[in-house]
């Protein structure tokens, strides 16, 4: 029996981080939004590479969701290592959903080269040549995300969508809650 798992995801532009909330486990992952930086680099072990393959399509498909011009875009793309890779199997993710472009949010995400490893003390040189880039914020999107024979499936959807200033208490991580070194744990 499959068991389901829910996170919480608190993405923060202005601080350039993200953090996720397991309430199972009562741990947050935190994350720079900025790239790794070369030191933090430095410190891990270098691994070999992974190449990243696959395309974006755009449907053609347009909606209005929450006063905003959303577009219907499909990407896949697949993680293949090196053998001397960190990452040891290869990995295909399929994203589909709708996107707009909200200009009070600008939060350029770049990849780091922990995202695709599972130790995050190694870490594998990223060659990218995915053809096209999903933009804009996701209002609704579902990710399925396949590696070893097994495939996960994250569905997101945005119920609300308001422009307000929140106190800063409310992205902290609750007292009850411990840090987790990586995003797996």
């Amino acid at each position: 029996e499959m068991k389901t798992v829910t996170f919480t995801n608190i993405m923060q532009c202005d601080k350039q981080r993200n953090l996720t909330f397991n309430s199972d486990k009562k741990k947050y992952y935190q994350e720079s939004l900025s790239g790794t930086s070369a030191q933090d680099v430095q410190k891990l072990k270098k691994g070999g590479y992974v190449t990243m393959t696959g395309s974006v399509t755009d449907t053609g498909n347009r909606a209005k969701l929450f006063g905003y011009d959303a577009k219907h875009l499909k990407q896949t793309f697949t993680i293949t290592p090196s053998k001397d890779a960190c990452m040891k199997d290869s990995l295909t993710v399929e994203m589909e959903g709708w996107y707009a472009d909200l200009p009070e949010f600008t939060c350029p995400m770049k990849r780091k080269a922990q995202d695709f490893q599972m130790d995050n003390k190694c870490y594998d040189e990223v060659i990218d040549e995915v053809k096209g880039a999903i933009t804009g914020f996701a209002l609704k999107e579902i990710k399925k995300i396949t590696m070893q024979g097994q495939t996960i499936t994250l569905e997101e959807e945005v119920i609300s969508l308001n422009k307000t200033t929140l106190a800063d208490s409310l992205f902290e991580a609750p007292a009850n809650y411990t840090a987790a070194n990586t995003l797996k744990e």
